[in-house]
């Protein structure tokens, strides 16, 4: 690990997502006081042109990383369903136009928890 130059002891810059024209998301590995930690936060770029870190982020302790991976992964596969099931509904709607259902229900429907749904609605 790196010699950190600000808050952390030591750091590891795994990788950035640029997020606009001045801001940006940064992943590290880092360690503070013996105890090591996944970064993930928010920088921008001031006035004078440094990048600075923001206080919007969060310190994840190693021990819960995996934890961790394994909801990011399940984030995305959400994200892909939805956008899926949005394009089915947009295709369906542009057939459907002339045929739309009036018919309203006063069912509450539950489904798969995996996508985030499964409460009553």
């Amino acid at each position: 690990m790196a010699e950190g130059g600000g808050f952390w002891d030591k750091e590891i810059t795994i990788g950035e997502v640029e997020q606009g024209r001045n801001s940006f998301v940064v992943v590290k590995l880092v360690e503070k006081n013996g105890r090591r930690f996944g970064d993930v936060r928010k920088w921008f770029v001031n006035d004078q042109q440094e990048e600075r870190p923001t206080q919007k982020g969060v310190a994840i302790p190693v021990e819960a990383l995996e934890d961790f991976h394994v909801l990011v992964g399940e984030l995305l596969e959400a994200y892909q369903h939805e956008e899926r099931v949005r394009a089915e509904a947009e295709a369906n709607n542009g057939n459907n136009n002339n045929k739309k259902n009036k018919r309203k229900s006063n069912r509450k429907t539950t489904t798969n928890k995996k996508y985030g749904e499964g409460e009553e609605r």
